[in-house]
């Protein structure tokens, strides 16, 4: 560690959290920097809680989670840096190597138990968690007054019941949040201002009108550290198959396929790499959510395996049109399992002010 952390609690304008409704954090300036937010939250089912098929499609009661926005005013400007739901977020969680503890994996099942409380934590992460100290502190939020121009905010939108339960209730919602700082001075020895990369952690939901080779096109600026594929039914909110059969993924980058594969390698490549489960957790496997198989893709532009350490951001893709002349970086889906079903795309951009922030970086990573 080259700067020591800090650790504290946020105060939240209410006590407990009535489900529909949103919650806010207020993140006052201050002379260090943000790194991450642990978010955690309780809840219980009644005697007569009848699961939804949008729990099986949402990681169990993380569907309470139904919007995290980190929003911060920097020198970007007025923007947000994380926007996705918590089952988005879980997943990204583990598929670049940061594990759920066990509780949270318990409150993960395909069925809801009744009469049962459940509790859950996501970290979410404003410096990428696979770059480490003393680099990684550069892609922390610095606080201190003149680097944001107000204080950031996190804001919890939570579901309705009926958005998690076909009868019954869910009740005693709670929400705790602490954030993680570094202790980084905004100066150097020298008196520069230390450097920051901006970043944005971000879902999109993707519905093409026809399943034959559907494309997706990515925002063109910042550069590509991954991204994350969920599919599911747009109806019935039940996980799906993203391909159909035999089908496969082309990421074109520009006029250059960059990678073509197919949900089964993806798959191989991402179970193998993710954290285990606590074995106590393993023993209790009927609280374990249904992982069907490959209803999720990850692609890592930024490590060979999830939990190793980048070595650098020369292997991200760049989004800039300015380098693709004019053109723009897309993933075919060739086809899709059906036209009915829905894909949200998560993704992790780096959004540097300057081209030489990311040569800076790429030299001392």
């Amino acid at each position: 560690m080259v700067y020591p952390l800090k650790k504290d609690f946020l105060s939240v304008t209410s006590g407990s959290v009535a489900l529909g409704s949103s919650a806010t954090w207020n993140i006052t300036r201050q002379p260090r920097r943000l790194e991450s937010i642990l978010l955690r939250v309780t809840a219980t089912t009644d005697s007569s809680a009848a699961t939804s098929s949008k729990i099986t499609a949402r990681f169990g009661i993380l569907a309470l989670v139904k919007k995290i926005t980190l929003h911060v005013n920097d020198v970007l400007g007025s923007r947000d840096a994380i926007s996705l739901a918590g089952y988005n977020l879980a997943s990204f969680l583990l598929n670049v190597g940061v594990g759920l503890d066990r509780n949270t994996l318990q409150a993960m099942p395909a069925s809801l138990v009744v009469s049962t409380a459940y509790t859950f934590t996501l970290r979410i992460p404003v410096r990428h968690p696979q770059v480490a100290e003393p680099f990684g502190n550069f892609l922390s939020l610095p606080l201190a007054d003149g680097r944001l121009k107000e204080d950031a905010y996190l804001k919890v939108d939570f579901a309705a019941s009926a958005d998690l339960l076909s009868a019954g209730a869910i009740s005693g919602v709670t929400a705790t949040v602490q954030a993680i700082y570094r202790e980084m001075p905004d100066r150097n020895a020298a008196g520069e201002v230390t450097p920051y990369i901006p970043s944005e952690l971000s879902t999109v939901t993707f519905s093409a009108a026809a399943a034959a080779r559907a494309v997706y096109e990515f925002p063109t600026a910042g550069t590509l550290t991954g991204f994350l594929l969920q599919a599911y039914n747009s109806s019935t909110f039940a996980g799906a198959l993203p391909l159909s059969s035999g089908g496969r993924y082309q990421l074109r980058y520009g006029t250059d396929t960059r990678l073509e594969t197919d949900d089964g390698f993806q798959e191989t490549a991402n179970d193998g790499s993710r954290p285990s489960v606590f074995p106590a957790v393993l023993a209790n496997a009927t609280t374990l959510p249904t992982m069907q198989p490959r209803q999720e893709s990850f692609f890592d532009f930024f490590t060979e395996e999830a939990g190793q350490d980048a070595f650098s951001v020369n292997s991200t893709l760049n989004l800039g049109s300015e380098i693709l002349a004019g053109d723009k970086v897309r993933l075919q889906f060739n086809d899709l399992s059906s036209a009915s079903n829905s894909v949200d795309i998560t993704s992790h951009r780096f959004l540097p002010t300057s081209v030489s922030q990311l040569a800076a970086l790429s030299s001392m990573v």
